[in-house]
């Protein structure tokens, strides 16, 4: 009389997809050989095991699965941003700004701005500020009413003759008995020679 062993599986695919024929039985692969390491989830898929590292760990997970300080920006301070699962500053690992501009991190993104006085494209360049040109003054006076009672006016007008004009000026103020007296005298005219002799006299009241 020969006794018949019942056997549950002969070779692999006798068995469900996450098991494997193990000594004519259908087991978790897992169980029989686990290839993951210590801190990693090993799960049976097509009657093999397949190892992955848990949430919130990375590395290979035959051999460690590693804590990740982030995943995405969200994760780390508004100053910084995640890169390779680390929290870091962006100006830092991958600086985009001028060599002369201010890297700063705003919300999770590296923003480039010229330090204060320089001016430019702070991706390109930053450069000092050209210094405005100055701006001539007005004279002070044109005509004797433009100054206070008992002061005569300067020549200032006579300075806006015309360019090409080339002329002297000789002013003699004689204070005499009260009396003021103003002489002009104009030479060396280009272009039209003229001369005007201008006398004022104030009286004392």
């Amino acid at each position: 009389m020969v006794n018949l062993i019942s056997v549950e599986c002969v070779t692999d695919p006798d068995c469900r997809t996450d098991q494997i024929c193990y000594n004519n039985r259908c087991v978790n692969p897992c169980l029989i050989q686990n290839p993951c390491a210590t801190n990693a989830i090993c799960t049976a898929s097509n009657h093999a095991a397949q190892c992955k590292c848990p949430p919130g760990l990375i590395g290979n997970p035959l051999e460690q699965c590693l804590t990740v300080e982030c995943n995405i920006n969200p994760d780390c301070p508004s100053n910084k941003a995640c890169i390779r699962n680390h929290c870091m500053d962006p100006c830092l690992f991958d600086n985009v700004c001028a060599p002369t501009a201010l890297c700063t991190t705003i919300n999770h993104v590296a923003s480039c701005a010229c330090p204060p006085g320089l001016v430019g494209n702070p991706l390109v360049s930053c450069s000092a500020q050209k210094e405005p040109l100055p701006v001539e003054s007005e004279p002070e006076c044109t005509i004797d009413s433009d100054c206070p009672s008992g002061k005569p006016t300067y020549l200032s007008h006579y300075f806006a003759l015309h360019q090409s004009m080339l002329f002297t000026l000789k002013v003699e103020l004689v204070w005499k008995n009260h009396v003021e007296t103003l002489a002009l005298n104009l030479i060396h005219v280009h272009h039209q020679q003229f001369a005007l002799l201008w006398t004022q006299s104030l009286s004392e009241p």
